[in-house]
């Protein structure tokens, strides 16, 4: 996570950046940086924080969870709506 926050906060790296130029398919490459999370078949830590940093810094969750749809990673989905849900609470707020 310390490398992520590096790369947001000091290198500024935009959260919705193709990691390819627009218009090619360079090989081993899965789009923006959320793309990631469900496409690292190595993972076997819990991915929310670095998901919902993400989500946070305003990362579009549409092309990872079309990643994680296609090789069936339901963890990132589940995340993606929990973040969802925890975000319309904060905006559920009533005035009296």
């Amino acid at each position: 996570m310390a490398m992520v926050l590096h790369l947001l906060d000091v290198v500024k790296i935009d959260v919705n950046a193709l990691d390819q130029p627009p218009g090619r398919m360079l090989p081993m490459r899965m789009g923006t940086p959320i793309c990631y999370i469900p496409g690292s078949a190595m993972l076997v830590r819990d991915t929310r924080e670095l998901t919902w940093l993400l989500l946070d810094r305003g990362a579009d969750p549409t092309p990872g969870l079309k990643y994680a749809a296609m090789v069936d990673y339901p963890k990132f989905i589940e995340d993606v709506e929990a973040w969802k849900a925890e975000k319309r609470g904060v905006n559920n707020c009533c005035v009296q």
